[in-house]
């Protein structure tokens, strides 16, 4: 074989080679998972989705603890039972919104007194209301609100809520769309969060 043919083989050799891993990259860059997984939104479609306009800052952060107890004989004082979970959200001295299940249009309010932890770890918490009670009325429904402090957060009204996750549309300044983001289920970094015991 002269000198040319075995140069043309071995360039041969080396695209056969070569031509593979080309293809491989390939492959890679289009199976590797795109992280930007947003949907873009026209200003017409966000004023047709009603979306709230607010921006992302540092607010302070409420919880409500909800549970329920009978009302003692004194007429004026409850003691729940809650979790570790919730018991540690629960202090002396905090407000309390208190309705009987009969009629919620009827709220009273009302302010933790006592807080015991037991060896088991739950919590046992005295509510006492501010007005008499509902006559008739021997259970209630309570709402304790519990401030967690200030977190960067989004407000409930900018959330779009769907079954698995609640999704956040962020303005870009760079473009006039808005783009969808996803959250978790869970509501901490929205302004208020339900805890039902």
């Amino acid at each position: 074989m002269n000198r040319v043919a075995v140069c043309i083989l071995h360039f041969a050799f080396c695209i056969f080679l070569v031509a593979p891993l080309a293809h491989a990259q390939n492959v890679r860059e289009h199976t590797r998972i795109n992280r930007d997984k947003s949907t873009a939104v026209s200003e017409a479609q966000a004023t047709e989705l009603t979306l709230t306009k607010t921006e992302v800052a540092v607010r302070p952060i409420q919880v409500w603890v909800r549970t329920a107890g009978a009302i003692d004989k004194s007429g004026k004082a409850l003691t729940v039972l809650l979790s570790a979970d919730q018991g540690a959200l629960v202090k002396a001295g905090q407000r309390v919104r208190a309705f009987p299940p009969e009629t919620r249009a009827t709220m009273y309010q009302a302010r933790v007194t006592r807080v015991a932890r037991a060896a088991d770890g739950r919590v046992a918490a005295t509510v006492t209301l501010v007005a008499p009670p509902r006559e008739g009325s021997k259970w209630y429904v309570l709402e304790i609100v519990a401030d967690r402090g200030e977190f960067l957060s989004v407000p409930n009204e900018a959330l779009i809520e769907t079954a698995a996750k609640h999704l956040v549309y962020v303005i870009r300044e760079t473009a006039a769309t808005c783009r969808a983001r996803s959250r978790r289920a869970s509501r901490a970094s929205s302004t208020r969060r339900s805890s039902t015991g």
